[in-house]
């Protein structure tokens, strides 16, 4: 077998002590700001399921109520009847918050685990 050059810095990174802990300890601000930001995520996506199941409430307590016209001389529809009220936009959007929320969700429970610190330093151990 040769020794050549790169052989050689193999063995020696092989023999060297595994020091992951105060790599951790440098990092933790890093893993704290990703919970925090994960956290902010979770809480906006919650936002934007409730406002938007609130307006679809709104609009099925209402899509039958008149507002009377100008000097009581008649009412008129507070949705419009004619074309009529599209809500599959809202819809939509209420499915795409639900879905970010969960894997918000799953983000946040997935960062209190030890397997993510884990694997995330030995992922970068794996790169130098």
């Amino acid at each position: 077998m040769e020794n050549n050059a790169a052989t050689v810095i193999l063995a020696e990174r092989r023999n060297e002590k595994r020091t992951s802990a105060p790599e951790l300890r440098e990092h933790r601000p890093v893993y704290w700001f990703r919970l925090i930001i994960r956290v902010l995520s979770l809480l906006t996506c919650t936002l934007i399921c409730f406002s938007l199941i609130d307006a679809i409430g709104s609009y099925r307590k209402t899509r039958t109520g008149r507002s009377a016209f100008r000097e009581g001389s008649g009412s008129m529809p507070v949705w419009p009847a004619r074309e009529g009220l599209k809500l599959y936009p809202t819809y939509i959007l209420l499915g795409a918050a639900i879905v970010a929320g969960a894997i918000s969700l799953v983000l946040v429970i997935a960062s209190f685990t030890k397997v993510v610190g884990v694997s995330a330093a030995k992922f970068r151990e794996q790169q130098c």
